[in-house]
């Protein structure tokens, strides 16, 4: 009766291989499809986010309370892409426009001394 096993079990086990072996390349398969459509859906939603104008709106005011002042609902969603409303920024005195030479360095004073510095603080806390 054990030789009878013995042999059963000798003539399918290729056959238990083989099983294995595709279904190990199936799983394989199946891993790089999912990260593939991940990968590829999330640069599909990264390419439609970046086309909300608001931040280069005349009317976004920057503010967490109050994101825009004509539609304060939609902005700064997808419902904002395509905005009847929008306008460029057309302010020369924006930060942003602000040109390299302008702007501070890391490290660099501000010009302001000590002295004016401290008579600031004593107005601001009268």
């Amino acid at each position: 009766m054990s030789y009878l096993m013995v042999l059963q079990n000798s003539s399918s086990q290729p056959l238990v291989v083989t099983f294995c072996f595709f279904f190990a390349w199936v799983l394989i398969l199946l891993i790089f499809w999912s990260t593939w459509t991940v990968i590829k859906d999330t640069v599909n939603q990264a390419a439609q986010l970046h086309q909300i104008p608001c931040a280069k709106c005349q009317f976004f005011t920057r503010n967490y309370y109050l994101k825009c002042t004509i539609h304060p609902s939609t902005a700064l969603s997808e419902a904002a892409i395509g905005c009847p409303d929008f306008q460029a920024i057309t302010n020369p005195y924006t930060a942003s426009s602000l040109g390299s030479s302008q702007k501070l360095k890391w490290g660099q004073k501000s010009g302001r001394s000590k002295t004016m510095r401290s008579n600031e603080r004593t107005i601001m806390y009268r």
